[in-house]
């Protein structure tokens, strides 16, 4: 049975100091129907610090595409559980799988640990029980622009054996150029709404291709919509309409202002701490691919 995989290794920017900090690259194979993988991510940015609004909730991504035939494929992607305290540390459990792979029980978790009080940040790595620290700056919240999330690597698996192939956006600084044409681009406020008890801010970017400047035959229009809330500097809600691959979502579920459990902020007793000052590569399995 063949299927599709798509391994997150660091998602795009979403809220201020809810960022991953440092690009991403992965490489894995499949044997006897495994999905073999590493994932490796770059040295701390600076990190802004939000204090004095804690939170937890969860993202939960998803896609829908219409094919050429009229069929409709729509998959939930991702679930990711964000969490923050009084004191501005933040906890992010990110999947490394996107797709049915990605919400699946058994699915490898990344989980990241952000602490300004101690001036560190933790990568658990749950394989080896080992806590890869490294040391960070933090600024006041708004004062850093975050650093844009890197690549998504998307796995073609066989239940027998195959080869990951890496689809990675633009470098900065190319985009404009012949080979990435930049775009016609305008921005709109939406006004304001009530998202899980929360106000937030909506803002609309449409994204228009000119004719030829893609091979397209007549404009190609991308849009997509930021919903914010600005007192706790989260993304809680946001879509996205492309024709060429179809519509995404994610939107922000379960949404609670109340302090979070402080050991969550911690490195789990029996784990090993491990310095770093440059990337940290962590190695995982999928589960066995499901029967024909």
């Amino acid at each position: 049975m063949r299927y599709s995989i798509l391994l997150a290794l660091v998602l795009p920017v979403f809220a201020l100091a809810q960022t991953v900090a440092g690009g991403g690259a992965g490489a894995g194979s499949v044997r006897s129907g495994v999905f073999n993988a590493t994932a490796t991510f770059g040295p701390v940015a600076r990190q802004a610090v939000v204090a004095g609004l804690p939170y937890s909730c969860e993202q939960v991504s998803e896609h829908t595409q219409t094919l050429s035939d009229g069929t409709n494929i729509s998959d939930r992607r991702m679930v990711v559980k964000m969490y923050r305290d009084s004191a501005g540390r933040t906890r992010t459990e990110r999947p490394l799988m996107i797709g049915p792979a990605g919400v699946a029980a058994e699915a490898p978790v990344m989980v990241e640990i952000f602490d300004p009080v101690a001036g560190y940040r933790y990568i658990l790595d749950a394989t080896k029980r080992e806590a890869h620290r490294s040391a960070f700056a933090a600024v006041p919240a708004g004062a850093g622009t975050p650093s844009p999330g890197a690549a998504r690597v998307i796995a073609s698996q066989t239940a027998q054996a195959g080869t990951v192939a890496m689809i990675v956006p633009a470098p900065a600084g190319i985009a404009g150029s012949p080979q990435f044409p930049r775009p016609e681009i305008s921005s709109e406020s939406l006004g304001t709404k009530i998202i899980e008890g929360s106000l937030a801010e909506g803002r609309r970017t449409t994204m228009t291709y000119a004719e030829g400047s893609i091979g397209n035959d007549r404009p190609v229009v991308v849009t997509q919509e930021m919903w914010n809330s600005p007192e706790l500097r989260i993304l809680l809600l946001s879509t996205s309409h492309d024709p060429r691959s179809g519509d995404s979502s994610m939107k922000t579920e379960n949404l609670s202002r109340a302090e979070p459990d402080p050991t969550l902020f911690q490195v789990p007793p029996d784990y090993e701490i491990v310095d770093d000052n440059g990337p940290v590569t962590l190695q995982f399995s999928s589960p066995p691919a499901p029967a024909k």
